[in-house]
């Protein structure tokens, strides 16, 4: 996938992004998504160990999310958190395989299924 298709992919979450921030303001952590510069530099230094698995805290639109799957992690081995209902549904409906937890990162590691604990070697923020 090219550098450009990349951010217009990115580009598609932004409405999303931009009413979520708007209706809690205090709750977002950025007024924009990730950059693909910056999406692609958190999975270099983010990759899991072995056969781990990778936290994804604060998920919002998947940017980062997508960039763990396009670099060839398996949506099996990936955890986005979101607070959000709103977030959490759209990466439900675009980032298929991937464990969506619609909850506070605090309340870890207990809403993380079963086949997911003790898995865990990564955990990104992009916040």
């Amino acid at each position: 996938m090219s550098e450009a298709s990349i951010d217009r992919a990115g580009l598609r979450g932004v409405p999303l992004f931009l009413r979520r921030w708007l209706a809690h303001p205090l709750r977002m952590g950025s007024v924009v998504p990730s950059s693909a510069t910056l999406c692609r530099h958190v999975v270099r230094c983010g990759w899991p160990e072995g056969d781990g698995a990778v936290l994804d805290l604060g998920a919002g639109t998947g940017v980062i999310s997508r960039t763990f799957l396009d670099s060839g992690l398996p949506a099996d081995r990936l955890v986005a958190v979101e607070i959000d209902p709103n977030l959490a549904d759209h990466l439900r409906g675009t980032r298929r395989g991937v464990e969506v937890l619609e909850c506070e990162a605090r309340t870890l590691p207990e809403p993380l299924p079963d086949r997911l604990r003790g898995r865990i070697t990564a955990v990104i923020c992009g916040i």
